[in-house]
């Protein structure tokens, strides 16, 4: 997740208890930041799983976080970032797979949920693609197929 996430929403990203058999293992909880700039109060820096957060600084790209996390063993990645990290993120080709959530609330205030910038040159499509429902959220999932590069 982004730095900006931490600052505006706080979150645990945490196991919640009943989520996950006992023996499940908090899962490392990283943060993308330029500045470095996060509240010290921050959840994820003052909770009992602090140790499983991970601050990346000033990596350009999240290709090279991917980098740093499989250095130290991760190879599982869930991107649960605004739309800022999940435009680079696609900018980059580096999802492998879509899960979208919807909920029953309209708003209209902040950044897209897919903020690339530069704009995406084409539409992503999704295979596999399938759509259930979650007490009153809509749960969509699929396979990314990145289209080929177009010629110049």
């Amino acid at each position: 997740m982004g730095a900006q996430t931490v600052r505006a929403d706080n979150p645990q990203l945490t196991i919640r208890p009943g989520e996950a058999p006992v023996e499940k293992i908090q899962p490392w909880r990283v943060v993308l930041t330029r500045s470095g700039d996060l509240p010290q109060e921050a959840r994820l820096l003052t909770d009992e799983f602090k140790d499983r957060t991970l601050v990346l600084r000033d990596l350009p790209l999240i290709r090279d976080a991917l980098h740093d996390l499989a250095a130290r063993g991760v190879t599982c990645v869930l991107i649960e970032g605004g739309g800022n990290v999940v435009g680079q993120a696609l900018q980059e080709q580096v999802v492998d797979e879509v899960h979208w959530f919807i909920a029953p609330r309209l708003c209209g205030a902040g950044r897209p949920s897919i903020d690339a910038q530069p704009p995406l040159d084409q539409s992503i499509p999704l295979d596999q693609i399938q759509i259930e429902m979650l007490g009153d959220n809509v749960h969509i999932s699929g396979i990314t197929i990145y289209p080929p590069a177009r010629q110049a």
